[in-house]
């Protein structure tokens, strides 16, 4: 299995348990279906990329993912409009930034044409994490990609 996969789904659990909170306790339902839908499609759309039929695909759905990382915007206008703590939502922006910066690096080096992000996308803090680096090395010795 692919760790990122793993660290979506783990995520997404996250994300279903801070949507439960929010409308049972805080009664908001507005902006937390859009964290529940932006937090879990992250995972989804990355295993669909798993199981592409091509390169193309596989970039395909990745961006998709990339797309659906909005959960980082979603989370901070919760914050700020109080219904979580930013010690609530701390963690999962930090979960949600290193998200998007594995998807950010998996589609640089699958796309040419993404090499012209920035590069503060890849690395918020400076250096790549721990799990960046074994995940980076996975991907790119045990994951044959089509060559087209």
């Amino acid at each position: 299995e692919i760790m990122y996969y793993w660290k979506a789904l783990a995520f997404a659990a996250r994300i279903v348990k801070v949507y439960r909170y929010l409308s049972e306790q805080q009664h908001e339902t507005v902006l937390s279906q859009q964290l529940l839908r932006s937090g879990t499609s992250i995972g989804a759309n990355a295993n669909e990329a798993v199981y592409a039929v091509s390169k193309a695909d596989f970039i395909s759905k990745l961006h998709i993912s990339l797309k659906t990382a909005e959960t980082e915007y979603w989370l901070r206008l919760l914050t700020l409009s109080q219904y979580l703590t930013a010690a609530e939502s701390q963690s999962l922006l930090t979960d949600c930034l290193e998200l998007k910066r594995i998807l950010i690096a998996i589609l640089k080096l699958q796309s040419p044409l993404l090499n012209r992000l920035q590069p503060n996308l890849i690395r918020a803090e400076g250096t790549p994490s721990l799990f960046f680096i074994i995940y980076s090395f996975f991907i790119s010795n045990l994951v044959p990609l089509p060559l087209y």
